[in-house]
């Protein structure tokens, strides 16, 4: 980019990056949101300089007005940072929706989360206190970050990644809380880190008279009725461990070693076949090693690890670009049935990073000006029994996606996707087999910007599935609005579905809550409409207010209809 303003001057519009090598078009439009053009003004931010950053979330859904509800229907979230330089901190709360407001001894919300972060530029980089999450090479040891699906039309390269970040998310089980440590000199890293962490978990006895056992964790974060609040904070986990990282000119290679000890012993019920390969006692044990490489065009990456049952994970992943305008990648996984992590999460297609073995491959392909051809293919297979699969099942996934950008005011696309999956068929007598199922999915989106402030896109989806009645539709139209002079930006919704079946049914992203996503599964007969504004109350404080309806039909009359309502406001000082 320095090259290209020494050259060319200044850049005016967004868009101008594409024409800078190591972008395109798409990616400019990717992360179009993240752009900002201005003049430098030769200034540098005092680190300084206390900054302090509020936000408060109030969602209220009708359909939560549950009687067995220990608390009020509403959802509240207020997360708290601060940072002046090398000191930073974070203070996040949580009530979800039928929670009791406060509770315990003392009286607090459901979740509350905090730390304390040091960085430092000599010998120690960083000192966590409190709650931390971790990454370490690609994953399958330790990740407690938020994970993404294998995307068979995004051929974006996974890489090796190490860190250490204070905690600020609302998940509350798949965290540390202790303290984190990193060093480091000259090409070489090391990362420590202790945790002792109270989790949620479902006990059961052993004698019918102690729960002196865990037989399931329980891992969605809900306590709001007596039977969940019986889940919350039932055993102790304790970790530590180490990450050993040096760096090459053009690679790396790192270590891993981590180690779970629990409170009171995993027994999960082996009696079910599917249960045979779970974990069982009160101690894990993780070894892993991984690499990075950069040659020429080629970007490598691998790990390996290995569990204390004999249990590994191996993955591999190549992204190469033989040309400008192609780009190719590669990602082998394999996950044996006994591979357990506990706080891991590796690259695969299912929830759980075990038993599990696949390959991923894409491709992106400038095929002309303004035409760009996206396109890949995922095989996988399980080796053994899965929930609602009572043998060995395999799958897959196909996409080609077409994107057209004749100028910067239009856009449309095109995709095709093809799902294969196995799953078990209910049958009146014997073992149900598992059988195949086939889902198509067709999407076509237009985009158009009347201007800087008015926007407009249409999409519609149609779905076919292979087995009974499985087909579905949904048609929606998008509107964005922004009055400067108020400020206020609006977005409006308006989309109806018909799927026949839970298996065709269609997901829509939605603009939500700033640091929220909203990604409903549509099925059934009816609409879903939200219209959402956005006022800039200052230069440090903004206001945000959605409102959403959904509405069911049955037999051409009107089944059921759920309301929700989100405010947030965010606030600098």
């Amino acid at each position: 980019i320095a090259d290209y303003v020494r050259t060319t001057g200044s850049i005016v519009s967004v868009y101008e990056l594409g024409n800078i090598t190591g972008f395109d078009p798409v990616l400019v439009r990717m992360i179009l949101p993240f752009i900002v053009i201005r003049p430098v003004t030769g200034k540098d931010s005092d680190n300084r300089v206390l900054k302090n950053r509020l936000i408060m979330n109030f969602t209220d859904k009708s359909d939560y007005s549950e009687t067995s509800y220990s608390g009020p229907s509403y959802k509240l979230l207020i997360k708290y940072r601060f940072d002046s330089g090398i000191v930073s901190g974070n203070l996040t709360a949580e009530k979800d929706a039928g929670e009791p407001l406060l509770y315990g001894k003392p009286p607090l919300p459901d979740f509350v989360s905090g730390n304390l972060a040091l960085k430092g530029n000599g010998a120690i980089k960083k000192i966590i206190i409190g709650d931390y999450s971790a990454r370490f090479g690609l994953g399958t040891a330790v990740n407690t970050s938020f994970r993404t699906g294998l995307s068979v039309s995004s051929p974006g390269f996974i890489s090796c990644r190490d860190e250490l970040k204070q905690h600020t998310s609302t998940e509350e089980n798949n965290f540390f809380r202790g303290i984190a440590i990193e060093a480091g000199l000259r090409n070489i890293l090391l990362r420590i880190f202790y945790s002792m962490n109270r989790s949620d978990a479902v006990l059961d006895s052993y004698d019918g008279l102690t729960l002196n056992r865990i037989s399931s964790f329980y891992i969605s974060g809900l306590h709001n009725t007596i039977s969940m609040m019986q889940r919350k904070d039932n055993y102790t986990e304790t970790s530590m461990g180490l990450n050993f990282f040096y760096n090459l000119r053009n690679a790396g290679i790192g270590f891993t070693f981590s180690d779970s000890r629990f409170s009171i012993p995993l027994r999960p019920d082996v009696t079910n076949p599917e249960k045979i390969h779970r974990f069982s006692g009160d101690r894990s044990n993780l070894w892993s090693v991984y690499y990075s490489a950069l040659t020429g065009r080629i970007i490598l990456a691998g790990e390996f690890t290995l569990n204390n049952r004999s249990g590994h994970a191996l993955v591999q992943t190549v992204s190469l670009k033989p040309a400008d305008r192609l780009g190719i990648s590669i990602l082998f996984r394999h996950y044996s049935e006994d591979f357990i992590s506990f706080h891991g999460k590796g690259p695969g297609i299912s929830s759980s990073t075990c038993n599990e073995t696949g390959v991923t491959g894409s491709f992106s392909l400038e095929a002309m000006k303004h035409l760009f051809i996206f396109g890949g293919a995922d095989i996988h297979f399980f080796p053994w029994l899965k929930y609602r699969t009572t043998g060995p099942s395999s799958g897959s996934k196909q996409e080609i996606r077409i994107l057209y950008t004749p100028d910067e005011k239009i856009e449309a696309e095109f995709s095709f996707r093809l799902r294969t999956a196995m799953t078990d068929f209910d049958k009146t007598a014997g073992i149900p087999e598992p059988q195949k199922i086939n889902i198509r999915t067709f999407k076509g989106i237009v985009r158009y910007m009347a201007s800087e402030n008015l926007k407009f896109s249409a999409r519609l989806d149609y779905c076919t599935e292979s087995q009974g009645p499985g087909k579905g539709m949904m048609f929606l139209h998008d509107t964005a609005v922004r009055l400067k002079r108020l400020p206020l930006s609006i977005w409006f919704r308006y989309s109806i579905f018909s799927t026949d079946s839970w298996n065709s049914r269609i997901y829509a992203y939605e603009n939500d809550l700033l640091y929220s996503f909203s990604v409903p599964a549509l099925s059934g007969r009816g609409s879903r409409n939200y219209i959402m504004a956005s006022w800039k109350i200052s230069a440090k404080a903004d206001l945000r207010i959605k409102y959403g309806i959904t509405s069911k039909m049955s037999d051409g009359n009107l089944k059921a209809v759920s309301e929700e309502i989100k405010l947030q406001f965010t606030a600098e000082f």
